[in-house]
C-alpha cells in the first residue's frame, strides 16, 4: 500500500498532529482509564488480535497506537471533508470493530 502523509493543522489555539510513537504516555493515560473504554467497544491491534481495555502497561495502549498508525500510513481514515473513507470502513469492520462503531 502507498504510504500517505498526513499534516499537521495549525491555527492560533490548536494543534492537530498525526498519531506517532511520541504520543504513547498519552494513549495510555487514555486507555487506562475504565471511564474511557466504557462506551469504546472491543478493541483489536493490526493483526487482529484482541487488546486489553482497560490498558494495564503502555505496551497494551500502544497496539492501538500501532494501529491507528498503521491505518494512517496506508490512507485510512477521515478525508478532509469529514466522510468515512469507504476502504477505512471496511478494514475496520475486517478486524471486528476495532475503532466500536463506524
Amino acid at each position: 500500500m502507498p504510504q500517505h502523509t498526513i499534516p499537521t493543522l495549525r491555527n492560533e489555539r490548536l494543534r492537530l498532529e498525526p498519531l506517532s510513537p511520541a504520543h504513547s504516555a498519552g494513549m495510555f493515560a487514555l486507555w487506562s482509564h475504565a471511564e474511557v473504554c466504557r462506551y469504546s467497544g472491543p478493541a483489536v491491534d493490526a493483526f487482529g488480535d484482541p487488546v486489553q481495555l482497560p490498558a494495564v502497561t503502555p505496551l497494551d495502549s500502544d497496539r492501538i497506537l500501532d494501529f491507528f498508525v498503521r491505518c494512517a500510513a496506508a490512507g485510512l481514515g477521515l478525508a478532509a471533508t469529514g466522510e468515512v473513507v469507504e476502504g477505512a470502513v471496511r478494514y475496520l469492520a475486517r478486524l471486528r470493530g476495532a475503532c466500536g462503531t463506524v
